[in-house]
């Protein structure tokens, strides 16, 4: 697996979202790349943490435009939203809790496909040109 490379494919047309979007690709490959040149356990804490807030900060915004959509379309997207957080809850508890680091890689696996994925299908079909 490689870091993960912003492509205009990934674009949705809304400024503000793209570059959240952005920024979280950023931090993952912080986050990718702490793993793989094995830095100090606080370190890579450092990195998750910081990328699960923000991602939970660009859910929140990205909620409020998706509330103009059919309810349906809201509430499926907020649960693919709320199902990240409960994977990534669950995979810190085994990490620093039960000290499962086997997990960070899953973990990364994880958030490399659901990034790309959920980007490209989802907030694409859903975002597309929403300002």
């Amino acid at each position: 697996m490689k870091s993960l490379i912003w492509k205009s494919e990934f674009n949705t047309g809304n400024e503000a979202i793209d570059s959240q979007h952005k920024r979280l690709v950023e931090l993952f490959n912080k986050l990718y790349e702490s793993i793989e040149n094995k830095v100090d356990k606080e370190e890579i804490i450092s990195y998750l943490n910081g990328f699960d807030s923000y991602a939970n900060f660009h859910f929140q915004i990205e909620e409020e435009k998706l509330k103009r959509l059919p309810e349906n379309v809201y509430i499926t997207h907020k649960k693919e939203h709320d199902k990240f957080k409960t994977i990534t809850h669950n995979v810190k508890n085994e990490i620093f809790n039960k000290g499962k680091h086997s997990s960070l890689f899953e973990m990364v696996l994880y958030l490399n496909d659901w990034i790309l994925n959920h980007i490209t299908h989802e907030d694409i079909r859903h975002l597309k040109n929403d300002e």
